[in-house]
């Protein structure tokens, strides 16, 4: 089950064997992908009833794909992790006449989210110590990453307007990959025209704040 959220419209949809792309609910749109060879689709194309596209993932199977990733195991003996794609992220939108369009840019980023289980239990060996398997009790920190992507540029097809998201600065309350850290939205920059100088600027500040109620993670 795959859903979506384009134009103004949005639903969810299925892919049957025979009969193809399935809406739930029923609407007037239509979506084009490709043929999964590897089993995992490169692009899917919506096209609403004005004939605007979104393409999301890929533009029409060239060039990057855009995605974020989900790890599922792999096998249960190995342990082991393999990576499927859970988002196809909008990649460019196009008129009805493919006259104009808007092309959106992103950059990777590895963030960990950490889970506490309490009282969890597990059992030492001491056979060297002449004693049976003891059973210790203590709290679990499982970590769970997860391959996502922030946006980074918004161009229109003439060059005239760019809207760049600037993310310089390292999260620090959430744990990142040693390459693609997590990055905070530091400032929007919106240049308007063929110069370099910008029309608009947002710059953001961040305050963190302790929470000194719970123990911290070893």
């Amino acid at each position: 089950m795959f859903s979506f959220s384009a134009g103004g419209y949005s639903g969810k949809f299925y892919i049957h064997p025979t009969d193809g792309v399935v809406m739930i609910p029923k609407q007037d749109i239509k979506i084009i992908y490709d043929d999964p060879t590897d089993q995992e689709f490169d692009y899917f194309t919506i096209i609403t009833p004005e004939g605007d596209k979104y393409h999301f993932g890929k533009v029409n199977g060239a060039g990057v794909g855009q995605y974020e990733y989900a790890s599922i195991p792999a096998t249960i003996a190995s342990q082991g992790y393999a990576y499927t794609r859970q988002t196809w992220y909008l990649v460019k939108i196009e008129d009805t006449n493919g006259n104009h369009s808007i092309d959106i840019s992103y950059e990777k980023e590895l963030m960990y989210n950490s889970n506490r289980v309490a009282n969890s239990e597990y059992r030492v060996s001491m056979t060297n110590f002449g004693s049976p398997s003891t059973p210790i009790q203590y709290d679990v920190v499982i970590s769970t990453g997860q391959n996502s992507l922030r946006v980074k540029k918004i161009t229109n097809s003439s060059g005239t307007m760019v809207v760049n998201f600037n993310a310089n600065t390292i999260r620090d309350d959430i744990s990142s990959g040693s390459v693609d850290k997590a990055r905070r939205l530091d400032e929007i920059v919106v240049k308007q025209g063929i110069t370099d100088d910008y029309t608009k600027k947002f710059i953001f500040s961040y305050d963190y704040l302790a929470d000194n109620s719970c123990t911290k993670a070893t």
